[in-house]
């Protein structure tokens, strides 16, 4: 069980971004074993001329690059940076290509991310030419950085246009118009400057694999005690025996029937817990959608947030940033320790309350992305597991844990999808003649750029089905 944080921390302090060539050159040294640490074994990537010749079309000052990375896992931007450090070099050496110095990039990072990551990471991301970007309000001085930093830095700029976790490899979430804004807003730096490099951006679907070399049957078998034992926490009686069987001629209904009775299970009692009433009929149970809207109120009450009534798929991430700001806000003061004992008191109370509304945050997130019914027919076992692994994070998350007690419950093969370029002078006109309609086209062309990444995945992974 997690402790709730019973006493408001220090807010800290992140200094300038900055590139430290020494600090980068030694992180690198560890590369390896710190993968290994992420759980993370060998790095594929389909189509890899694509990424080696984008890169090395920057380093020769032809285009400015940014590469938009999909963010289905916590740990895609790690993932990112052992791509560009230990796969890309490799990569060009097969190939032929000369890439000058080492390969690096300039990541775009939500503001909140060392604020739950820890000193370690806090530390890191300044010397590493890290720039944070605010989901809630306007920074120009942010946006004015990440600016030069896309039409002028030193590596290309990675992002993740999602702007957030979305726990689903296969369904990109609606993507945050932010992306596109600085693509566009880059595009005119660089026409105004007279430069000849247009802004190109390189969409990259990452998929996490779980085995090698002919092994889906132990997996499978792995797999299946894993499922077991989350059956065990939520209080189902396991099937027969037999009946768990993964020599069957088919596993892969066995395993949906018993992701859609966890799902169930969990659903069941989350409406119970919030209605406070027992619930009998199965019509009772609220839908995934209706629990994360009315675990956000939960959290936004105890938070003290006026709830606007409005329970609309766009508006649910805004209020995820809203509660989450808010729980902050109340666990990080400088003025703590000066504070009389009784305002101390209730301040650490408050604190505490933040904490569980911050659990009630987690939860509403990933409670949309246990549906096992959103796995496509004949998937590979990859997205069962994908799909099991989300259980068994919401349930660490009810017991009160983050993304950074993510359960790793399988060894991890990455595969690296990069689509096709998109070079957006193409989409230029359009700006010129209507910014908000461009900004949505590009998004949608950038969304189904994701989309199709998705499809193609699927359609490699035919031979790795549960059968």
């Amino acid at each position: 069980m997690y402790k709730p944080k019973l006493k408001p921390s220090p807010v800290p302090v992140i200094p300038p971004s900055k590139l430290n060539y020494p600090f980068i050159r030694f992180t690198r040294c560890f590369a390896v074993p710190i993968q290994h640490i992420f759980g993370f074994r060998k790095i594929s990537v389909m189509t890899p001329e694509k990424l080696v010749t984008l890169y090395k079309d920057f380093q020769e000052g032809k285009i400015r690059l940014i590469l938009g990375f999909r963010h289905s896992y916590g740990n895609d931007p790690q993932l990112m940076v052992f791509l560009l450090h230990c796969v890309l070099p490799k990569l060009a050496k097969k190939t032929g290509t000369s890439i000058r110095g080492f390969p690096h990039a300039h990541f775009i990072y939500g503001a909140e991310v060392p604020l739950w990551s820890g000193l370690l990471v806090r530390k890191i991301l300044p010397q590493v030419g890290g720039l944070p970007v605010n989901h809630l309000k306007p920074d120009s001085k942010g946006i004015n950085n990440i600016r030069k930093v896309i039409t002028g830095g030193t590596f290309p700029t990675a992002i993740a246009p999602e702007g957030h976790v979305n726990f689903d490899s296969l369904n990109p979430s609606p993507l945050e118009t932010g992306t596109a804004r600085f693509s566009f807003w880059a595009e005119e730096d660089l026409k105004k400057s007279g430069g000849n490099a247009g802004v190109i951006f390189l969409p990259l679907s990452i998929h996490y694999l779980y085995s090698k070399n002919g092994k889906e049957e132990k997996l499978k078998k792995k797999l299946m005690k894993v499922l077991r034992k989350l059956e065990k926490e939520c209080g189902i009686t396991s099937e027969t025996a037999g009946d768990d069987s993964v020599r069957d001629a088919n596993a892969e209904p066995l395993f949906r029937r018993k992701l859609s009775k966890l799902e169930y299970t969990i659903r069941k009692i989350y409406t119970e817990e919030l209605d406070g009433i027992r619930t009998e009929k199965e019509e009772d149970v609220k839908t995934a959608e209706e629990l994360a809207f009315q675990i956000i109120e939960r959290a936004e009450g105890i938070l003290g947030i006026q709830n606007t009534g409005i329970n609309a798929p766009e508006d649910f991430r805004m209020r995820i940033y809203a509660a989450r700001q808010k729980a902050w806000d109340r666990m990080l003061s400088d003025e703590f320790k000066n504070l009389p004992p009784l305002a101390k008191s209730l301040a650490a109370r408050k604190s505490g309350e933040a904490w569980y509304a911050m659990r009630y945050v987690e939860t509403a997130e990933l409670i949309l992305h246990i549906n096992q019914n959103e796995i496509p027919e004949k998937a590979p076992l990859s997205i069962f597991i994908e799909k099991t692994e989300n259980i068994a994070d919401l349930l660490e998350r009810t017991k009160g844990g983050t993304l950074k007690n993510r359960p790793k419950l399988f060894p991890v093969y990455p595969l690296v999808i990069p689509g096709d370029p998109i070079p957006v002078s193409g989409y230029m006109p359009l700006y010129e003649k209507d910014k908000k309609k461009a900004v949505e086209e590009l998004t949608g062309v950038y969304f189904n750029s994701f989309k199709s990444l998705a499809e193609r995945f699927l359609e490699s992974q035919k031979h790795d089905r549960p059968e």
